[in-house]
This record gives C-alpha cells, sequence and structure tokens, in this order.
C-alpha cells in the first residue's frame, strides 16, 4: 500500500512514550491542534484521535521524530477542551518545539497535508518565532483556519515587535472573565487580537494534569466552535468561516480597544448540535 502524502517516514518511538492505544477512525470533523503534545491514553482523547483507515493515528512527534506524540502538560486539557465541546471533531495530534521556526515550520506543513483544514497552534503570537511562521503560513495556505493564542505575558501586543498579522484565515484569540474584562495576564491589542473569548469555569478537573492556561483555553474554545460551525456548514470558505466567528463576538465592556472584534462570552450557545 502506498504511503499517505501526510504520513512522514516512521522512527523508532521514544523509550518513555506509551504506545498509542488502539481504536478505529471516529469520524467526524478533523483538526489539528499543535503543541507540546498531550496524554492520548486519557480514554476521551484517544476515542477521538483522527486516523487513517488501518486504524493509525494521524499525527506526529517532530522533537522525537515518531508516531507518539505524548506529553504531560497543559496542552491535554486544551485537546479535552477540543474535543469536550468540538462535539464533532477528531483531533489531529501534533507535538513540535513551537517556539523553534524549523520544527514549527515542519509541524504546520503536516497538518497542511492532513485532513484537518483548521488548525490550533498552543503557542503564542507575542513570540517572534512563532508569527513569522505563522505570517508565511497563512500567505501559503490560505485555505487552512489558523487559530492561535495571544499569550499570558499582560502585554499590549499593538507595542510588539513584529508587524501586526491579520490576513482572513488567522484568528488570534485572548482570555476573558465571564462578564467579558480581560483577565489579568491577557495580552490584548486593537490591531493584533482578533477576539476574546470567556475562559472562566471551562474546566472541572478530575485528575492531576496541568490546567491549561486562559489563552490555550481560549484557543482551545475558538477551535471547537470552528469545528462544531464547520460540521453544521461543510461548504463555508476559510475566510467565511473567520468571519462567522467575528460576526459572534459583542463589545468587550471596560477598557476599550483591547481586541479587534469584541469578546464571545460563551462560544458553546453558537453551533451547538442537538
Amino acid at each position: 500500500m502506498a504511503p499517505l502524502l501526510w504520513a512522514p517516514v516512521l522512527a523508532a518511538a521514544g523509550p518513555a512514550d506509551p504506545p498509542v492505544p488502539a481504536g478505529r477512525n471516529p469520524g467526524g470533523f478533523p483538526v489539528a491542534v499543535i503543541g507540546d503534545g498531550f496524554d492520548y491514553t486519557q480514554r476521551p482523547l484517544a476515542q477521538m484521535l483522527a486516523r487513517d483507515g488501518e486504524g493509525e493515528i494521524i499525527g506526529y512527534d517532530f522533537i522525537d521524530d515518531d508516531r507518539q506524540p505524548f506529553g504531560t502538560g497543559p496542552d491535554t486539557d486544551a485537546a479535552g477542551i477540543v474535543i469536550g465541546e468540538g462535539q464533532a471533531a477528531t483531533v489531529v495530534a501534533i507535538r513540535a518545539d513551537v517556539r523553534q521556526i524549523v520544527s514549527l515550520t515542519r509541524a504546520i506543513g503536516y497538518a497542511t497535508q492532513s485532513p484537518a483544514s483548521i488548525i490550533a497552534i498552543l503557542a503564542p503570537i507575542s513570540t517572534r518565532e512563532v508569527a513569522t511562521v505563522i505570517a508565511a503560513a497563512a500567505r501559503k495556505f490560505p485555505r487552512h483556519l489558523f487559530i492561535l493564542e495571544a499569550g499570558d505575558d499582560g502585554l499590549d501586543l499593538d507595542a510588539q515587535s513584529p508587524a501586526h498579522i491579520a490576513p482572513e484565515n488567522v484568528v488570534v484569540v485572548t482570555s476573558a472573565d465571564a462578564q467579558g474584562t480581560l483577565t489579568p495576564s491577557a495580552n490584548s491589542g486593537s490591531s493584533t487580537v482578533d477576539l476574546a473569548v470567556t475562559t472562566s469555569g471551562v474546566w472541572d478537573r478530575s485528575n492531576t494534569t496541568p490546567a491549561a492556561s486562559p489563552s490555550k483555553t481560549a484557543v482551545a474554545r475558538i477551535t471547537a466552535l470552528a469545528a462544531r460551525l464547520r460540521a453544521v456548514e461543510p461548504e463555508v470558505t476559510v475566510a467565511e468561516l473567520k468571519s462567522r466567528i467575528m460576526a459572534l463576538a459583542a463589545a468587550s465592556p471596560g477598557k476599550a480597544n483591547t481586541t479587534r472584534g469584541g469578546w464571545i462570552a460563551d462560544p458553546r450557545r453558537h453551533f451547538w448540535l442537538e
């Protein structure tokens, strides 16, 4: 059988990484999650991994160079939110050094050749390397929607370098509380950050995995929203997908001009599949 375009040459698994649980393709709408890896041995995540027709996961670890993109950090929470709120979402799991240009570029290249047209990147746009790669990727892959975090440094990104990234296929999100006020650490920027989303009270923890940061949680929630919207309207273009998401935002209270588009209070209310 000829190898699939998006499947790199297999390498030996890292000795510390647990094997990917056996499973079948769960169907649904695939979204790529690029980050530090997550604990795919947790049953809910294992069940929603995107897989090929032979049950092999569609995913890769560009740090260990194998097909076991495992991690025990906060990205596990973020992936859990994607599948929990995404409903029909399945995850193309990609582990990379997201702060290093070559590794992140390879991960994005893999994601764009996978079945996923929505790509969540769990890395802050405030990092110069991330911003540089995303600017190039957005131009090269206009049929993919990139969703990434503003970061949690308490910065006004409009005053930072490099220049703003605002193409029609990139959504930069930051975190807000239940009243729409940005969380204390949230990065902002009326030209750089597209919208805020409520992240407080989202995750009821039942294990010892470190909780996702507010910014990662925001990315996960908007990724899930995009997946639900695409599941309901599969023919929507990437530009229309971003436009529909932005149209759900209301004006943020308090400090003016903290984001370009405003704030989404409860993304679960929109396009929820009954």
